[in-house]
């Protein structure tokens, strides 16, 4: 596994030059691969002020990696009571409390768990002040639907999966907590030292805790990346654990990573760092978005609070699954980790040997911007234009991410590279609009 440590150094070193990542920032990740046992990374500090370092049983909070947990134990506990994924749920329980009566009549376990409903996510509401679930459950009736987005519109959000967790005893006759424990958590051994947590932070300081009790089921859980791995191990062996123990029902396993809803118009920042992803349209399962890379099925879900940035990702095909964790806001560093190690581990993988000189290196022209270079620094490349420094990273022999930061934000460009005698041109998108053809960066002879 010294090849996963090395792409991981490479992956953190150029997003902490590009801005992306502060050095200080606190890492986690693992890779599940076929039936290996998890493997496991980690760097950083979970507390800056006190010098700790991130450890394998170091436990964040998950974000929304926790929805695939609650919609697992949801579905189980539906087959055993004998509550299908269709049947209306309004005469079990009064949760959830939609404007429109039909909807609110009609609303079942699959529309909440596949973002279906088409109610707007008004995230801002329990966000910017605690909330009770009587407070969310009222303000839904007041939340007006999108016209005609029932069951044909995909709209994330937290809210309808926070509601589903408080009607959990009404539903099943268990708390939600009580279900997750004894259903996942409990034999998956989710019991890390409480003592051992990474702390969110903001830039370079400390960020403020979220009240998420109001939707913790769609948020709420925490765990550290070895009690992950053995979540993500529970995919990749159809319901079974490490020891061959039945967790969940292969069919259940199976119908999460199925779609159940088109997931067009989704909010860009959910796929912050996932430029990996094919371009067609995703779709969601339950707990899960769906999508392909290189024609090959992904199951992904990103986790955002403030201070907490995480992704996790299963190739059923392959059996394999990755889940990175960090305690730093909003980075694109879990997906550009994820893409380098899928780039790793791929048999199409062509990236050049990390510390031999890049065929790319070298002086470029272009007509419009003027000059570029693309320079190594160990195994490291990066584009420079005009004193701006940006990570430049061949994700095959000739494509390679060139990861800009403007206007405050990255912006993964994917750029060509055209072989032509004694090197490559460069075809650059800087344009920032697809119906603009690259900018043609031309080698300069002698330099």
């Amino acid at each position: 596994m010294d090849e996963l440590k090395g792409v991981i150094d490479q992956v953190v070193t150029q997003q902490v030059a590009a801005g992306g990542f502060p050095s200080a920032g606190g890492l986690a990740v693992c890779v599940i691969r076929a039936d290996d046992d998890p493997w496991v990374a980690t760097s950083g500090l979970r507390e800056r002020d006190r010098g700790l370092p991130v450890t394998p049983t170091t436990r964040f909070e998950l974000c929304s990696l926790t929805k695939a947990f609650t919609a697992l134990t949801a579905r189980t506990l539906a087959a055993q009571q004998g509550l299908g994924l269709d049947a209306p749920l309004a005469s079990r329980t009064s949760q959830f409390r939609l404007a429109d009566p039909e909807r609110r009549a009609a609303l079942s376990l699959r529309d909440v768990l596949a973002h279906r409903a088409g109610v707007p996510a008004h995230d801002l509401f329990w966000y910017l002040a605690p909330r009770t679930p009587d407070e969310l459950s009222e303000a839904l009736a007041r939340m007006p639907g999108i016209e005609g987005g029932f069951r044909s519109t995909f709209v994330y959000g937290n809210a309808l999966y926070g509601l589903l967790g408080h009607a959990f005893p009404e539903l099943f006759g268990v708390p939600w907590q009580e279900a997750i424990s004894t259903q996942l958590t409990g034999p998956l051994g989710f019991s890390g030292p409480r003592d051992d947590v990474a702390l969110p932070y903001i830039g370079m300081g400390r960020a403020r805790d979220i009240d998420t009790r109001v939707i913790a089921a769609a948020g709420g859980l925490a765990g550290s990346i070895e009690e992950l791995g053995r979540w993500l191990a529970l995919w990749t062996h159809q319901g079974r654990d490490a020891r061959g123990t039945a967790i969940a029902a292969p069919e259940h396993i199976v119908e999460a990573l199925t779609p159940h809803m088109p997931a067009r118009d989704v909010n860009p920042l959910l796929l912050h760092g996932l430029s990996w992803l094919d371009g067609e349209p995703l779709s969601y399962g339950l707990g899960w978005f769906l999508g392909n890379r290189r024609a090959e099925r992904v199951a992904f879900h990103p986790g955002f609070i403030d201070g907490y940035s995480h992704l996790a990702v299963l190739l059923p095909e392959r059996s394999l699954a990755f889940a990175v964790l960090t305690n730093v806001n909003f980075t694109a560093l879990p997906g550009a980790l994820v893409g380098a190690l899928l780039d790793a581990l791929s048999d199409d993988h062509r990236q050049p040997p990390s510390h031999a000189p890049d065929a790319a290196v070298g002086h470029y022209r272009s007509e419009l911007f003027g000059t570029a270079t693309v320079r190594q620094e160990g195994a490291s490349l990066f584009f420079e234009h005009r004193g701006h420094r940006w990570p430049f990273t061949r994700t095959a022999g000739d494509v390679a991410r060139i990861d800009v930061t403007a206007f405050g934000l990255p912006i993964p460009l994917e750029a060509k590279l055209e072989p032509i005698a004694g090197g490559f041109r460069l075809h650059v998108p800087l344009a920032l609009d697809p119906r603009v053809p690259p900018a043609v960066f031309e080698p300069i002879a002698g330099q």
